[in-house]
């Protein structure tokens, strides 16, 4: 054979090769493929509506946390001071629903626990709210009372 001869047939044979090995290599992928999507809504369940419910509430905590820090901040002006305390309530009142979301979907004594955690510290951000809202107030008073004095 010549040269040029035996090149084409070492391309023609590699070539084919490779196309087998993807050939085989998609079909067996196939059947996996086809089963993936499945595994996640056959078990959903009541663990990852928990965990989902957890994961809400850190959220809307550390919402809640923001919140307090732009009350604090001495820069907001009355008026958005309370928009500021409006949207705390209206996030205080969305965790005490997904607490109890939260305890629709707790399957063991553990997790309940872990629910209870989570509801005192809730209710400890009533609290700081009240110091929040208690040291602008103050702060409002000593500015305008430095203010007087100029």
């Amino acid at each position: 054979m010549e040269q040029s001869n035996l090149k084409a047939l070492t391309l023609v044979i590699g070539g084919s090769l490779l196309v087998l090995w993807a050939a085989l290599l998609a079909s067996s992928g196939r059947p996996l493929a086809q089963r993936q999507p499945q595994a996640p809504i056959a078990a959903p369940g009541q663990a990852s509506e928990f965990r989902h419910s957890i994961a809400r509430i850190q959220a809307q905590l550390q919402t809640l946390r923001r919140l307090e820090k732009d009350m604090l901040s001495g820069t907001a002006s009355p008026e958005k001071l309370g928009g500021l305390q409006r949207k705390w309530q209206a996030g205080r009142r969305g965790i005490d629903e997904l607490l109890g979301q939260a305890r629709g979907a707790a399957a063991n004594d553990e997790q309940r626990k872990q629910i209870e955690q989570f509801a005192a510290l809730a209710n400890g951000t009533d609290e700081r709210l009240k110091h929040v809202v208690a040291a602008r107030r103050d702060f409002q008073k000593v500015t305008q009372h430095s203010g007087e004095q100029r």
